[in-house]
């Protein structure tokens, strides 16, 4: 899964630089995850890495798909200390609109 990524990602970033209308990048950042529906629950904290790419369809459109891996999960508290990990691929794009200086961005969200 790991060589996966990193292909993906080294792909990526091969392609932005052939063509100036493609950009990419590495994202990271922390998150706060917990269960819905469970009692006794509490914030997990976790991670998520990847890469993207931006398409520039026009001077106001572009895409931008995402490759992500994502660490959520959630702290249970009731009858013993227990902790649920859970790993996720995430693969959003965005539609992303310019308006003057500033983007707009609509996402449509697929995880496994």
């Amino acid at each position: 899964m790991k060589k996966i990524l990193l292909i993906t990602l080294v792909a990526l970033l091969g392609i932005a630089t052939a063509n100036a209308q493609i950009k990419g990048g590495v994202k990271a950042g922390a998150q706060l995850s917990t269960l819905t529906g469970a009692s006794d629950t509490e914030f997990k904290f976790g991670f998520h890495v990847g890469g993207f790419a931006e398409f520039t369809i026009s001077d106001r459109f572009a895409i931008q798909p995402e490759l992500l891996y994502s660490a959520q999960g959630a702290d249970y508290k009731g009858g013993g200390d227990i902790t649920m990990s859970l790993g996720y691929i995430n693969l959003p794009v965005l539609l992303k609109i310019k308006m003057h200086t500033q983007y707009f961005t609509w996402n449509y969200y697929l995880c496994k």
